[in-house]
């Protein structure tokens, strides 16, 4: 398969996938619940209408409920190179996405790179995006949103070297994370804190200069490795990934996933966000929690949520769509995606509660357990439910899940009202903000 991305809601998970064939961007069906309905028909696809998605685009993606539907955020590169943000609006009786307008957000900002990674987080209602991506020099850039400015440049982020385009990011507070492969044993680390400057940092190998020493404005010849100075090797692998996942929770661990040169899913992580990493340990079951990916390297995402403690990988593993659930900070045995809902009748129902598995243990291992918050969910947590389906538990939760979608929905009212404003934009969808696009 093509790039993939996942997000969380307050529902559930969502993804898209491109298909290497056609460029067509794929999708789960947007009214699915706590696991993605992903059909086979490949003729289901995003609706784009003025910028394709270019073949073998990257791909970044948040997602929100909006009271009674679910919509969507996604960026990706057209074919002229530009970075695309398209807004989506869930039909809730077809589980089909609807076009709610495409805008060039690159514009005036250094070119990308053709093969450029694309990492986007949403920070708030307040903060906004940022979009981090390469230019042709392999600089890495950052590009932002927010209703006071709309669309910018934001500058650089690192210079470091990097031995593929893949690009994964996470945040926490003000705490924005984004990790590149640099070379065939190592990864590079930007980190910004509330100074407002990135740090910049490697592992398993450290740099020489560390924490203020090496920042966004250190040249790339100046980020030299300490060498022999690992504590540990990244197992399989070789700095040629076309992806990573990462994540971090409400404890500050940060974890990277990746897919191996043997196809093996491996994680690492770090905790009170400084720069010593370590490998997490491996399922117990881990044929059954963690299974081989179809290729080496192969493209992954991630949808995460602090408040409901829930952690989906997706990835290709013999052949078709695989969820690696890590809820709770227990890894469970990985699913095949269902291809239709066989709990309901499509469109017989509108949103209702996540039933998310619960438990009392909070464990501090480095894995998972916790997490933080993270993409568009806006810190909006369903909690966590066990209740017989009683005609009355049903009122219920509908009820309760209709309170969290509208507190979500009233916490991104700003990015949703004055994103997309034509006043707010070029007219011509090719400058800092997005133009009148398609609606």
């Amino acid at each position: 398969c093509g790039s993939i991305a996942a997000w969380w809601n307050t529902r559930g998970p969502s993804f898209i996938m491109q298909d290497d064939d056609t460029g067509n961007i794929r999708y789960s069906l947007c009214n699915g619940n706590f696991t993605p309905i992903f059909p086979d028909d490949k003729t289901l696809v995003a609706p784009f209408k003025e910028h394709q998605p270019k073949k073998k685009t990257s791909l970044s993606a948040t997602g929100w409920m909006d009271g009674e539907t679910a919509r969507a955020s996604i960026f990706y590169m057209d074919n002229s190179d530009a970075i695309v943000n398209a807004l989506l609006k869930c039909d809730w009786n077809t589980g089909h996405w609807e076009n709610s307008g495409e805008y060039v957000v690159s514009g005036g900002a250094p070119k990308v790179a053709p093969d450029s990674g694309i990492s986007a987080v949403l920070l708030g209602s307040t903060e906004g995006y940022r979009v981090y991506y390469s230019d042709l020099e392999g600089t890495l850039h950052a590009i932002g949103y927010t209703p006071s400015t709309t669309w910018s440049y934001y500058g650089v982020v690192s210079q470091d070297v990097a031995s593929s385009q893949a690009i994964g990011s996470t945040f926490s507070d003000t705490n924005i994370t984004v990790v590149r492969p640099r070379d065939g044993e190592n990864m590079g680390v930007s980190q910004l804190y509330n100074d407002t400057m990135w740090h910049i940092s490697t592992f398993p190998e450290p740099l020489t200069q560390t924490g203020n020493h090496s920042t966004n404005a250190t040249k790339a010849s100046d980020l030299k490795l300490s060498s022999g100075s690992a504590n540990f090797t990244l197992p399989a692998w070789d700095g040629k990934g076309s992806a990573l996942a990462v994540t971090i929770n409400n404890k500050d661990v940060r974890s990277i996933f990746y897919i191996g040169t043997d196809k093996k899913l491996y994680q690492v992580s770090n905790s009170d966000g400084n720069s010593t990493w370590s490998l997490a340990p491996r399922p117990d079951e881990e044929e059954e929690s963690w299974p081989l990916a179809d290729a080496a390297g192969a493209p992954i995402a991630i949808a995460s949520d602090a408040g409901s403690r829930v952690v989906r990988l997706y990835y290709m593993s013999g052949g078709r769509m695989v969820e690696v659930n890590g809820d709770h900070g227990r890894w469970q045995a990985a699913t095949v995606l269902p291809n239709t809902n066989t709990s309901q009748t499509t469109g017989a129902q509108g949103p209702a509660a996540t039933n998310t598995p619960t438990t009392n243990d909070d464990e501090d291992s480095g894995e998972l357990s916790d997490g933080a918050k993270a993409g568009i969910s806006v810190g909006v947590t369903l909690g966590v439910i066990a209740l017989a389906g009683t005609p009355f538990v049903l009122w219920l939760l509908r009820r309760r899940q209709r309170r969290i979608d509208e507190a979500a929905a009233a916490a991104m009212a700003a990015v949703r009202r004055d994103q997309y404003k034509p006043e707010n934009g070029s007219g011509s969808g090719s400058g800092l903000g997005p133009g009148a696009g398609s609606a």
